[in-house]
């Protein structure tokens, strides 16, 4: 802050030097052939004046783009009730959490729900053309057709916001924040001001700020119950300060832009859920069967899934990030650029391999696949591998009996059925996985209309920026302790 200040100054100091080289008018003419000591006091010290006032006006629009760059590029607000850990691998850990998995944070601005109310109950036209193009007009949504319809027609919007009082009493989040951050800066300046400026003798009193967002445009006033005075020997000369400005600020564009993206719906977990769709069936429902004969196997739903799969939660982690990377530019308009942050370090995964319930469990006695050895039931007979045989005499007819069979010796073969004499159960278990994950994501969306003065207190340096919204989302499902 104190940076941009000093920057201010320099600009502002240099043309209060050159104040007796211009001459202005403020209630009054001056005669300029007047040579009277009373007189060349009255006109230095309406022309300081003047300058002062001035002054003042160039420090409020500085100070309001100045706040409104600060505020949305670092996170100089507060949101309460979502996630908020720092994670110091991303840029600034101070940044706010606009969703929490299922739960969204956004502080509300512009024109409120209830000035949207009295303003649309007045102008139903409105209301009805909005309707027509596909908005919902639900209460809830009221508050953001009255912003977009303020940035189609401003002047319209002053009209009729004017006609409600609730629209001049009420105001959001984000104005609340950036009028009480503009009045600080605004006052920095007047105050350094008076201290720079001490051999002149003109004084400017601190003033309150209102400012409101009203579509693409902000509207920020700075009033002080005290005057601007100019004091030398017997002459008080005094004005009012207060200034008023209508700013071509931006700053509902960007908003608007994550509150469809983030708010309204959750492109995050849209993507988290594009990778878990990806993960092949094979690894979301797994057989394991183990013959056995005295022990119970003790294969566990995780040890199933590693043998299986054992790739499956790194593919399944890096398919999540470059999901989420390639949403960079897909959402970029001419005049937004919206662009995400993440890695593996910030994308948790998991498969639910701790709960034993989702599995089946079959324990089959003794089946035929699990026998260890067979063998023949009669002591008579052999086994060859593949049945049990023994010699048998020919009859007198000299056929072989019935049920054996003639080999090339001229001898008679009988085959029974082999038997398994060493059995063994068959453990049977079938588990599902259900697959989770999260993603702390980083959120930049610039705007690319207009580019402003202004100082980064990172870089320590001024140039033309431009406006810069930053906030965290963390998208996704909690994965499970």
């Amino acid at each position: 802050m104190k940076g941009a200040v000093e920057i201010a100054l320099v600009a502002f100091v240099s043309m209060l030097t050159i104040v007796s080289v211009f001459s202005f008018n403020v209630a009054y003419e001056i005669d300029s052939v007047v040579r009277d000591q009373n007189e060349r006091i009255i006109r230095e010290g309406v022309s300081q004046i003047e300058f002062a006032k001035r002054g003042i006006e160039q420090s409020l629009i500085y100070s309001t783009y100045q706040v409104a760059y600060d505020v949305l590029r670092y996170g100089e607000y507060s949101v309460s009730g979502c996630y908020a850990e720092s994670f110091n691998v991303l840029p600034y850990e101070t940044l706010p959490y606009w969703r929490t998995y299922e739960k969204t944070c956004m502080p509300t601005y512009g024109l409120s729900t209830s000035c949207a109310e009295c303003v649309l109950n007045n102008r139903n036209d409105i209301l009805l053309f909005y309707q027509q193009n596909g908005w919902s007009t639900d209460r809830s949504n009221q508050a953001n057709i009255l912003n977009d319809w303020c940035g189609i027609s401003p002047e319209e919007c002053d009209t009729e916001t004017a006609k409600c009082g609730t629209c001049l009493s009420t105001s959001s989040e984000f104005d609340n924040v950036l009028g009480q951050k503009t009045q600080t800066m605004l006052n920095e300046y007047v105050s350094a001001i008076n201290e720079k400026t001490n051999t002149i003798h003109v004084q400017s009193p601190t003033t309150a700020v209102k400012l409101q967002i009203k579509g693409n445009r902000v509207n920020v006033t700075a009033t002080s119950s005290e005057k601007t005075k100019f004091t030398e020997t017997n002459v008080e000369i005094s004005d009012s300060p207060n200034a008023k400005k209508i700013l071509n600020l931006r700053i509902a564009k960007l908003i608007s832009k994550g509150k469809e993206l983030f708010i309204d719906k959750d492109v995050v977990k849209e993507q988290i859920d594009a990778a878990e769709s990806r993960i092949p069936d094979a690894c979301k429902s797994i057989k394991y069967e183990e013959c056995y004969t005295s022990s119970i196997p003790s294969k566990s739903k995780k040890e199933m899934l590693d043998e299986a799969c054992p790739n499956v939660l790194t593919n399944f982690r890096t398919d999540v990030v470059n999901n989420i990377l390639s949403l960079n530019n897909k959402y970029n308009t001419i005049d937004t650029d919206v662009t995400l942050k993440t890695n593996n370090d910030l994308t948790q995964v998991a498969a639910d391999t701790n709960k034993e319930a989702t599995c089946t469990i079959e324990d089959i006695s003794a089946p035929e696949s699990c026998c260890l050895q067979r063998g023949c039931e009669r002591s008579d007979y052999t086994y060859d591998g593949a049945h049990c045989v023994k010699e048998v005499d020919r009859e007198i007819t000299g056929d072989c009996p019935s049920g054996s069979a003639e080999q090339p010796n001229g001898k008679c073969l009988s085959y029974i059925s082999a038997i398994c004499i060493k059995p063994q159960n068959l453990y049977k278990k079938t588990c599902s996985y259900d697959y989770s994950a999260n993603a702390n994501v980083y959120v930049s969306i610039l705007g690319k209309e207009i580019r402003y003065p202004l100082y980064d207190k990172v870089e320590k340096t001024s140039a033309m920026r431009n406006l810069e919204l930053t906030f965290y989302v963390l998208g996704g499902e909690q994965i499970p302790s």
